[in-house]
């Protein structure tokens, strides 16, 4: 039998992380530049900070996104 617990897949979506536009559905986001995942408040999971300032819960954004640097699992770059 298959353990169905393990993600085969990274997440995309890690508090903390950036990802970029890969297609604008919405004037809120635009196709290459970054994006901030936050820590929704009231859901408290990961949520996009858009353009405007609103926050937007990946699953019901229609835009789509990619992790910045391939995957979300490496760790930011030193400043």
């Amino acid at each position: 039998m298959t353990d169905r617990t393990k993600r085969t897949k990274p997440r995309k979506f890690v508090i903390g992380k950036q990802v970029v536009c890969t297609s604008a559905a919405s004037s809120a986001y635009r196709v290459g530049e970054t994006y901030d995942v936050v820590k929704h408040p009231q859901t408290e999971g990961a949520a996009i900070k858009a353009r405007d300032g609103f926050l937007d819960l990946p699953s019901l954004v229609l835009s789509t996104f990619e992790p910045v640097g391939g995957t979300n699992d490496q760790a930011p770059p030193a400043v």
